[in-house]
């Protein structure tokens, strides 16, 4: 039986203009109602996830930064927050050059571009980091910037990211050990609800973890091939047409 229902957003349950479908919203929201627990996992920051979604209304617990920090979305409590040490952000800066289309810090409320300003003042002027993200002017020089970072830091995840409708790829860096599932493993355990009895839905290789590692983890249609490798289903259509929901009524209204 089915208690927890984990959903990604871009690529996932935004269509693509990144917003929610009313029928979706709708179901979700009903869903709730009816007991259920839903969860947002997004590699978005809190205030863009709640944006996109006209407030996350139908969330119990959104997930953002890729598994990073867990918040109650109607009250904004932070329930876990895995911040990286501004010295490990300055670290990261120094890796700057004219080749970087953007480098940002995400913050809770905002995503902060670096443009080369001096390193300590920049960082100086933001909050808590929850995770950076990086992308070259193309996909070739993202890749060895990615390999570069991946060897230079051993206690960051370094995660080469694509969303599932375009062919550009971008660097997302968090504390070591973050990820949607981890953050899922968490808010489960709280809950005392088992792993088969949660389904989570993605498209993009920061779904990846969360679709292995729950009981149930499906992909939408649109979804990147290496993540249909990992689900254990596919829904039928993609996140333009619902796809998630139809799936959802498939299994839930029939329990």
């Amino acid at each position: 039986m089915i208690k927890m229902v984990v959903t990604d957003l871009d690529g996932t349950i935004l269509n693509h203009e990144r917003k929610i479908l009313p029928k979706t919203e709708e179901y979700l929201l009903e869903l709730k109602s009816r007991g259920y627990i839903l969860v947002i996992a997004t590699g978005r920051n809190f205030a863009s996830a709640k944006k996109h979604t006209n407030g996350a209304k139908f969330a119990n617990y959104l997930i953002s930064d890729g598994g990073a920090c867990i918040y109650i979305p109607d009250t904004e409590e932070g329930l876990v927050k895995n911040i990286i040490p501004k010295q490990k952000a300055e670290e990261v800066l120094s890796y700057w050059n004219e080749d970087i289309e953007f480098l940002q810090m995400t913050t809770k409320e905002e995503y902060v571009k670096y443009t080369g300003e001096e390193k300590q003042d920049f960082l100086s002027r933001i909050g808590e980091i929850a995770h950076i993200a990086i992308k070259m002017r193309d996909n070739a020089k993202t890749e060895e910037l990615y390999e570069k970072l991946e060897h230079g830091f051993s206690d960051l995840n370094v995660l080469l990211m694509q969303d599932s409708f375009k062919e550009d790829k971008s660097i997302v860096l968090t504390l070591k050990g973050v990820s949607k599932y981890s953050a899922i493993q968490k808010l489960a355990t709280s809950l005392g609800i088992e792993n088969d009895e949660i389904i989570a839905f993605g498209d993009s290789p920061n779904d990846i973890d969360m679709l292995k590692g729950c009981g149930f983890g499906v992909a939408v249609k649109n979804a990147l091939e290496e993540v249909k490798g990992v689900s254990t289903a596919t829904t039928p259509k993609g996140f333009n047409d619902d796809g998630v929901v139809d799936f959802l009524q498939s299994i839930l209204d029939e329990e």
